[in-house]
């Protein structure tokens, strides 16, 4: 679906778009702002969340709608996809209701207004500040790789191989039926409802056609989750310590953790002797995951726990 990080006055026709698009919206606060403008004309089949409280309004029996969606995802993977969120949001020092801190808790917090957890978590005053990292977007990225990994196992014993002419539809180019049949009782209502989405014919549809190399850095992460012994994410990190630069330009000596992404393991494998078609893949692999994930092809994170 299409993506607005942040709307503006010449762009509000984007609302009117006739399929699903995410939209993101600054409240200022004033009374003729346009936040306040899109509440009183937003489409009527829409859903608002308010980010700073949780809050989603929604017409008729969406908010029931939205509930039961949420309870047929795999509670296991839902569960760690949601603690290994929450940890990561915890290393950068966001506290709910307020925008990511990128170089310590803002002295213009309230603390008052914090719920008690969160508080004893970010420290209770300025003579408890702490260093916090920025939050990391690509283990963000990668926890919703793993995610997708967990669920979808196994899911290429199904794909079914289209004639040389490609006469069959591409509906038929998985079996979903089969898929659905082998897979645990816990995790069919949500598979079910993903094999009938419109993404995931379009996913089998470049998994087939072509070598997308988005879909074989897919598989090849798909085959690390489930044979690897390695463990991956932020909740997987252990506390070490190492010297990192202090907000005034010097060195001090501060606990951080060190995890290992998915991606990166994919990514960087060491190459062997391949023949040109294989280099050109390999090539091809590294340009697009340096567009997904903009990194330098390190193989650990670090984050500090505050």
């Amino acid at each position: 679906a299409p993506y607005v990080p942040h709307l503006t006055q010449p762009f509000m026709s984007c609302l009117e778009f006739p399929g699903a698009i995410f939209v993101g919206i600054h409240d200022n606060g004033q009374a003729n702002g346009l936040a306040k403008h899109v509440r009183d004309s937003i489409p009527e089949d829409s859903i608002m969340v308010e980010l700073d409280s949780g809050e989603i309004n929604c017409d008729g029996n969406r908010y029931e709608t939205l509930k039961a969606a949420y309870q047929i995802i795999p509670a296991e993977s839902r569960s760690i996809l949601i603690k290994e969120v929450e940890t990561l949001c915890q290393d950068a020092g966001i506290v709910p209701g307020q925008e990511p801190l990128d170089y310590g808790i803002d002295s213009a917090i309230d603390y008052s207004t914090v719920p008690s957890n969160m508080a004893e978590i970010f420290g209770k005053g300025k003579e408890q500040q702490h260093h916090y990292e920025p939050l990391d977007d690509r283990a963000v990225r990668d926890n919703f790789l793993r995610f997708f990994c967990s669920i979808l196992g196994g899911y290429e014993r199904f794909l079914v191989v289209p004639d040389a002419d490609f006469l069959t539809s591409g509906d038929d180019w998985f079996d979903s039926s089969k898929f659905l049949a082998a897979a645990s009782s816990n995790r069919t209502p949500f598979l079910s409802a993903l094999v009938d989405t419109q993404l995931f014919q379009s996913f089998i549809q470049r998994r087939t056609e072509a070598s997308d190399v988005h879909c074989m850095l897919f598989d090849e992460c798909l085959a690390e989750y489930h044979s690897s012994t390695v463990p991956y994410g932020r909740l997987s990190g252990g506390d070490s310590s190492g010297s990192q630069v202090d907000g005034d330009g010097g060195s001090q000596q501060q606990p951080y953790v060190s995890y290992n992404l998915l991606v990166d393991q994919c990514a960087t494998e060491p190459d062997l002797l391949l023949d040109d078609d294989e280099s050109s893949f390999l090539a091809n692999r590294s340009e697009v995951y340096s567009k997904m994930f903009g990194h330098d092809n390190d193989t650990a994170t670090q984050a500090s726990p505050g």
